[in-house]
């Protein structure tokens, strides 16, 4: 894989040099506003998310509600809000007893395709102290100079494991990587544990066979790249399939967003996948393209439920009992089907679909589908959340099919490719991007409970 890309990039710099231009796209910068997806969180009470996090009985979110832009709080049943910081924009939020952490946007910065929005890892130990930007702070912080930072999760030991996305300026790819920040110091990989490293792991599936699982204390990620443990290398690389696994809570605490995946009919061999569960002996993947197990002690890859590839899993959710799958549908990819399409203006994408599977067979029930111009909000044990253009729909889920309970309308669309939503406690959270500021704003609040 190293040595194809390479030969690329060779190429492709031999052509430049020839040609006496330079490949450039500003769009490979786009981060905000590529697709409409909205963060299916694995509980909607975590302290952590995108833009919303929940803390002792209070909803924090970025707004502008009352003048100024930043993390507002307010409690629970919506009351009481209340302005904590200023911030121009965040990615990610995290509300912890000593203090509040955000990736937050730091200036314009540039690469070889233009202009693009940094962030990076701020933290205040109180809304009224000053934000400390940790990477630039912490010791070998030159290995993490200029890295996005997209999100991070804190261990209940103050471990902090930070994920960034960088646009590889070429092909506009996004690689995903994983550092972890402990104690004022960057770790290197080398403090890793590589705990599966098996090439052939699903030699008889479709999915990329090469399988490096790392673990640091009780949190895991994999990827099909095996970083070594230089000491100065301090990120796991693993192009958009990196994610992180907590063994406490046997949950992914930060799976791949929409974003990342697949927009088309997959037509390739399957790299992305995440860890849905964990055992001493096996271990339970979600991929774009199946459910699959893999046993620890054969080292034998088996996919136990799968798709056609005009079909791709987006999402997860863990009920403890079953896993919840969130698929999107998919147009033929054909070139014919492709020129057909743009002449006619039909959508690549047809809907979606949400399925209840069980994690020992693989045995799915399809719960409930949406049109083209509908998508998913939200979901937990007992709920779906969908929309279509501006009205939101609440299902109950826990029978064998969904039932509608309501419908809310409001003021504004929800389904745009420059939207997202996030959740936190019984409220849903719609935000866009403005391009006139350059920031997600919040559009409005919806309480589902």
């Amino acid at each position: 894989m190293k040595r194809q890309l390479a030969l690329l990039i060779c190429v492709v710099l031999f052509v430049s040099f020839c040609t006496g231009c330079v490949i450039r796209d500003p769009s490979f910068n786009n981060l905000d506003t590529v697709c409409f997806y909205a963060n299916i969180k694995p509980d909607a009470n975590a302290d952590y998310g995108k833009k919303t996090a929940v803390y002792q009985n209070r909803i924090y979110y970025l707004s502008a509600e009352n003048g100024t832009q930043g993390v507002y709080s307010m409690r629970l049943d919506g009351s009481d809000v209340k302005l904590e910081f200023a911030a121009e924009d965040i990615r990610a939020l995290a509300v912890k007893e000593d203090g509040f952490y955000y990736s937050g946007f730091s200036d314009i910065d540039t690469n070889s395709n233009g202009e693009y929005r940094l962030f990076r890892l701020y933290n205040r130990t109180t809304a009224l102290s000053d934000p400390i930007d940790l990477l630039s702070a912490a010791k070998r912080a030159e290995y993490m100079r200029g890295d996005n930072v997209w999100d991070f999760y804190i261990a209940a030991d103050g471990v902090i494991f930070i994920r960034t996305a960088d646009v590889y300026w070429i092909t506009g790819t996004v690689d995903l990587s994983l550092a972890t920040l402990f104690d004022g110091e960057m770790l290197s990989t080398a403090d890793y544990e590589l705990v599966v490293k098996d090439r052939n792991a699903f030699e008889k599936t479709r999915i990329e066979q090469d399988l490096m699982v790392y673990r640091y204390d009780e949190q895991y990620t994999a990827t099909s790249i095996d970083v070594g443990s230089e000491e100065n290398e301090v990120s796991i690389y693993g192009h958009t399939n990196v994610f992180l696994f907590s063994a406490t809570l046997n949950r992914t605490v930060l799976p791949i967003d929409t974003i990342f995946l697949r927009t088309r009919q997959r037509n390739k061999t399957i790299t992305e996948r995440w860890i849905l569960r964990l055992s001493e002996s096996e271990v339970l993947f979600a991929t774009e393209a199946a459910l699959a197990t893999y046993n620890v002690e054969t080292c034998t890859g088996e996919v136990i439920s799968s798709f056609w590839s005009t079909e791709s899993i987006y999402a997860t959710y863990d009920t403890g009992t079953d896993i919840l799958l969130l698929t999107k549908k998919f147009r033929g990819n054909e070139w014919v089907l492709r020129k057909f399409r743009s002449i006619f203006d039909i959508p690549t994408q047809k809907g979606e679909n949400l399925y209840r599977a069980d994690p020992e067979t693989g045995e799915r029930t399809k719960l409930l589908s949406l049109g083209q111009d509908e998508e998913f909000l939200y979901v937990d044990d007992n709920l779906a959340v969908s929309a279509s253009e501006n009205i939101v729909s609440l299902y109950d889920i826990s029978g064998e099919t969904a039932v509608l309970l309501r419908t809310i309308e409001l003021e504004h669309e929800v389904v745009d490719p420059a939207n997202k939503v996030d959740a936190a406690g019984d409220w849903l959270f719609l935000y866009r991007f403005n391009d006139a500021t350059g920031r997600d704003e919040l559009l409005e609040k919806v309480f589902i409970g």
